[in-house]
């Protein structure tokens, strides 16, 4: 070999070693799996992300199926059972803690309250971020054909009681050919604490008008406030029940009850099944018949041509979700401040009020949310129901594996879930560096 190629080798060496160290993914420094190793790794939670999920849970145990299979007696057997975000949180820490589950979902971080008790998990947890998708709006309004055009302010309106009819003026302003359909809204929520809910109000709340500074997401907002006054204080959203937190603002209107309806799956099906109803559902539960995914008004508006000082109107669709987390992701990078940086950083647990909802640019979709993971920092073997230092292990390699090497998953031929920024994800992986089985770490 010359001297030339032999400097280029080394160079080009050097440069592949720097980007492995800097990623923090080298494959020398995955984490590895003891020989032998059996058991559930179980997990649940959050509905939100269930598909991608099943699809990185299906993957890795066809890839690696010499440690992954479906029989616990002689394998690793992965499994998440979808339910909600509010069950995830429930289930992590508490009397519930531990129980069944190794790790939870949940689409919306720990309030104030829910720190308090998790404090008390013996070696503390971490908070990952996972995956991000759309929060869709689908709509049924027989005899309209179109996608339907909403805002923030329109869509708050709805909730709140104050737009009751599909011909509404502040409808039929974006959407002419609604001026004939006086059918009634029928607003469908969920019916327990809920991420997909905490997304969408996370939306609300920063993009409601200022005349809508509660819709029924702000700080000092109750049941019996039955109109927006403005409040001062901070707008954050519930994670919260949302029928119950308009009900009484729709029942002094005069308005027809929320219907409330079991996960993203069982708006879905109402929404399909019901003429009049509107509704909001992860991405990937926005395809049946009779569902309509509503066109949603982007944070940015044209600064030139005929649509000028206009914002966009964009479906849910995965590029317009990675616009979103990565914008979030840039304004990280870029903040000077602590406090700046905490407000836009998803791997952090201190966090209750943090979604990458209304980002900027005409081509990203409006109402976009991450979805977290809680993970314990140290997993005991004198518990009850203790895992093995095996199934610790191979919970770390399935969690690595998924951001390195998973698969978006793919619904009806269209993505829905956006991939983390690689800023985003290195975090990830130096958090999953923290777990460790009786006070050793399982990934050194």
């Amino acid at each position: 070999m010359n001297k030339f190629m032999r400097i280029l080798t080394g160079a080009l060496a050097g440069l592949v070693l720097a980007g492995g160290l800097a990623g923090g993914a080298s494959a020398a420094a995955s984490p590895t799996i003891p020989s032998g190793s059996k058991g559930a790794i179980a997990g649940g939670g959050a509905s939100f992300p269930n598909d991608q999920y099943q699809k990185w849970i299906t993957d890795i145990t066809a890839a690696k199926s010499a440690n992954f299979g479906s029989d616990s007696s002689t394998k690793l057997v992965l499994t998440y059972t979808k339910s909600s975000s509010g069950t995830g949180k429930a289930n992590f820490y508490g009397a519930n803690a531990r129980g069944t589950w190794m790790f939870s979902g949940s689409d919306s971080l720990l309030d104030a309250a829910q720190r308090t008790s998790a404090a008390a998990i013996p070696g503390g947890y971490i908070v990952v971020p996972m995956t991000a998708a759309p929060v869709a709006v689908i709509t049924h309004v027989s005899g309209y054909s179109k996608q339907i055009l909403l805002n923030a302010e329109i869509i708050c309106g709805i909730y709140a009681g104050d737009i009751t009819a599909w011909n509404d003026a502040k409808i039929v302003a974006l959407n002419p050919g609604l001026s004939s359909v006086s059918t009634t809204i029928v607003p469908v929520a969920r019916d327990a604490t809920s991420g997909t809910t905490f997304i969408f109000a996370s939306y609300l709340a920063k993009g409601a008008s200022s005349a809508q500074r509660n819709c029924s997401y702000h700080s000092g907002w109750d049941n019996a406030d039955t109109t927006f006054t403005a409040h001062s204080g901070t707008i954050k959203p519930a994670d919260a029940i949302m029928a119950t937190r308009f009900s009484a603002m729709r029942t002094a209107k005069g308005a027809a009850a929320i219907q409330s309806k079991t996960g993203n799956d069982g708006i879905r099906n109402y929404v399909s099944a019901t003429d009049g109803t509107i509704g909001y559902v992860e991405m990937a539960y926005s395809f049946a018949a009779d569902v309509k995914t509503a066109k949603i008004a982007t944070a940015t508006k044209y600064t030139s041509g005929a649509n000028k000082g206009k914002p966009a109107y964009l479906a849910p669709t995965q590029s317009g979700a990675t616009n979103a987390v990565e914008r979030q992701a840039r304004t990280l990078a870029a903040a000077k401040t602590a406090a700046a940086k905490a407000e836009n950083d998803p791997v952090n647990p201190a966090l209750t009020f943090f979604q990458p909802v209304l980002q900027s640019g005409l081509y990203t979709y409006p109402i976009v949310g991450f979805s977290w993971l809680l993970v314990y920092k140290n997993y005991e073997s004198t518990v009850t129901n203790a895992p093995t230092l095996g199934q610790v292990k191979g919970l770390v390699y399935f969690l690595h594996w998924s951001l390195t090497s998973g698969a978006v998953y793919t619904a009806s031929g269209v993505p829905c879930f956006a991939p983390l920024p690689s800023s985003v994800k290195a975090r990830v992986l130096t958090e999953l560096k923290l777990v460790k089985y009786d006070n050793a770490k399982v990934w050194p």
